[in-house]
């Protein structure tokens, strides 16, 4: 079983070290030294940068006050990291649970991954809403007939799959007992219900995750300021939109970092605008966001398996 796990390691620095430099290569013809200088070197790249440690502490946040001092705040933002790095490359947010629920205790684990489920169906809930919202207000600035009636068919798919989510959620318990039961052999949770936390706990991780999605949200849009082709609800509409669609399939960091690009690109056509330009927003905000994340988030795992290896050792 040792050998299992050891090998198990090496896939996974491997697999890790290839994603990086497949990341790099990719970049290199979006980033020219005239580009770095007048885009890259600015007050938005900067305030992007300031609020990433915002986001990210949000997200740790949600685990520190639900757990009401169990989990440190620190233990929290290493769990969060720890689970973006095992994201780079798992799909379905799998990666984040396990990363998240690795290297901590039993009784933690449990809990870290049941506030992880429950925040992430809210974040759902939200991107999808904020989302339909800024499709709605997309469809009617665009006078292209063609394209207003494919963003029209977009938002009822999204209304449809909305109210299929929630019926399945709330109606069908068998289709609960999968998912559950799915949850609890990975990571061995007894059990993952709204009924654990009171109302007050649901209503200030609501909130929490408002204000999260509200600098994330924030960020993209400051980042296709950069280019200056839109007007601050156009981008904050684009923005959402995306985020809506990305919450909707979830990818492993890597390819959704592409999947937005795409995404952002084909939005730029519809007003003529570079969609080299968007790949550059977007690769900008995967450096900013995820990738540097996620590099922090594999040194904690580094130095938090030294730290259990040397426990061992003098514990023999």
């Amino acid at each position: 079983m040792k050998n299992y796990h050891s090998i198990g390691k090496v896939i996974f620095a491997i697999l890790a070290v290839c994603c990086f430099l497949w990341i790099i290569f990719q970049s290199r013809e979006f980033f020219t030294k005239e580009l770095f200088t007048s885009k890259i070197v600015s007050v938005e790249v900067l305030l992007c940068l300031l609020l990433m440690p915002l986001n990210w502490s949000l997200e740790a946040y949600k685990i520190y006050s639900l757990t009401y001092g169990e989990v440190s705040f620190l233990q929290s933002i290493k769990a969060v990291l720890k689970g973006l790095s095992f994201s780079f490359f798992t799909p379905f947010g799998l990666g984040s649970y396990i990363g998240r629920s690795i290297q901590q205790r039993i009784n933690q684990s449990s809990i870290i991954v049941q506030i992880s489920f429950i925040s992430s169906i809210m974040q759902t809930a939200i991107s999808i809403l904020f989302g339909i919202v800024a499709l709605k207000y997309l469809s009617q600035s665009i006078s292209n007939s063609w394209i207003q009636q494919m963003i029209q068919y977009g938002f009822f798919t999204i209304v449809v799959l909305c109210l299929i989510s929630i019926i399945l959620y709330f109606y069908f318990e068998q289709f609960q007992i999968y998912i559950l039961d799915f949850i609890r052999k990975f990571w061995h949770v007894q059990s993952i219900r709204f009924a654990q936390f009171s109302l007050f706990d649901l209503s200030k991780l609501f909130i929490i995750c408002c204000i999260r999605y509200a600098v994330y949200v924030f960020q993209f849009v400051v980042l296709l300021n950069l280019f200056e082709y839109f007007d601050f609800i156009t981008m904050l509409s684009i923005a959402c939109i995306i985020y809506c669609i990305q919450s909707l399939i979830y990818l492993p960091s890597t390819v959704n970092a592409v999947a937005r690009g795409a995404l952002l690109a084909f939005i730029f056509s519809l007003y003529l605008m570079p969609e080299s330009d968007a790949y550059r927003v977007s690769w900008l905000l995967f450096w900013i966001n995820i990738a540097i994340p996620t590099i922090i988030g594999f040194i904690y795992l580094i130095i938090d398996s030294k730290e259990n290896l040397y426990e061992k050792i003098s514990v023999r």
